[in-house]
């Protein structure tokens, strides 16, 4: 099957079942989406093959549009508070909770360093100084 069969399959299944905006916009994304595969190295007989049958997503289409799945993502926005809107009603806690963690691996942290530095700085240092020695 050539991109242009599967295309016109998919577009006398829609026709006349749904608007022809949304016809034309779902012809689109899938041309596109068979071109950008395409172009990434796959052949158009896999990228089709991958998608299956075109009347079948047609059904698919139609179905989720009779069903109103199509008006969900509206819905679920209208719904649901902004992305602006959650990050303001964080608990307190939260922040109180990063920044005891966070004291308590910088403790952790110079206190390990506490530990090591008596033995690591006279190495450091006397590599420090056959370094400078190798240089001359």
């Amino acid at each position: 099957m050539t991109k242009a069969e599967f295309l016109e399959m998919m577009e006398q299944k829609l026709t006349g079942e749904l608007d022809e905006n949304t016809v034309a916009k779902t012809l689109r994304y899938y041309s596109e989406y068979i071109d950008s595969e395409t172009r990434k190295g796959r052949s158009r007989e896999e990228v089709l093959e991958e998608l299956g049958s075109p009347l079948l997503i047609a059904r698919t289409i139609l179905d989720t549009h009779v069903s109103g799945a199509t008006d969900f993502s509206k819905k679920r926005t209208e719904q649901e508070p902004k992305e602006e809107e959650k990050g303001d009603k964080s608990h307190p806690w939260n922040k109180w909770l990063f920044l005891l963690i966070l004291v308590a691996v910088l403790f952790l942290l110079f206190t390990i360093l506490r530990a090591l530095l008596p033995v690591l700085l006279p190495v450091l240092l006397v590599l420090f100084v056959l370094s400078l020695f190798k240089k001359e």
